[in-house]
């Protein structure tokens, strides 16, 4: 990870940067109130005021996708649930894949040939208007041994 994230103005600055420790982006910050907020919590002000990381993740796909999916990675390591994980593929790694796929369909992949667990997340994912074009087909090649959340398949454990 690169350890910075792009954004110049935080308009959470009356927090100093949340997503920080020491001055620097710290993903493990923002992987856990992202956690807290977006998949467990999902209320307006999330638990612990980490209502803020949502925005922090939009903002890390827009400008830092290699970065964004080193999170999902993250998250995926951490959650245990299939609602977590179906709130993850429907989320940032969906907004990625349509954004960004071309950047990051090569790591995809490689995380998708070794991992049940990345495969079970890009079954939560949908084509975003994307479905005839080759990076869907690569999307639905790496999730095509499965397991698949839409066919009731559970999380897959950690290896």
């Amino acid at each position: 990870m690169s350890g910075k994230l792009a954004c110049l103005d935080c308009q959470f600055g009356d927090a100093h940067f949340p997503c920080r420790t020491d001055g620097q982006f710290n993903p493990g910050k923002l992987a856990s109130a992202y956690r807290t907020h977006v998949l467990n919590d999902r209320s307006e002000t999330g638990k612990g005021g980490t209502h803020w990381s949502f925005s922090c993740m939009g903002e890390l796909i827009d400008t830092d996708p290699m970065l964004a999916l080193d999170l999902v990675l993250r998250l995926a390591a951490q959650i245990d649930e299939d609602e977590e994980a179906g709130s993850l593929a429907a989320g940032p790694l969906e907004d990625l894949i349509a954004c960004h796929g071309e950047t990051v369909i090569d790591r995809i992949e490689a995380e998708a040939r070794t991992s049940a667990r990345f495969r079970y997340l890009l079954s939560g994912v949908w084509p975003q208007r994307q479905q005839d074009g080759p990076i869907w087909q690569r999307v639905l090649a790496a999730r095509a041994a499965g397991p698949d959340m839409d066919l009731g398949d559970r999380l897959p454990p950690l290896p």
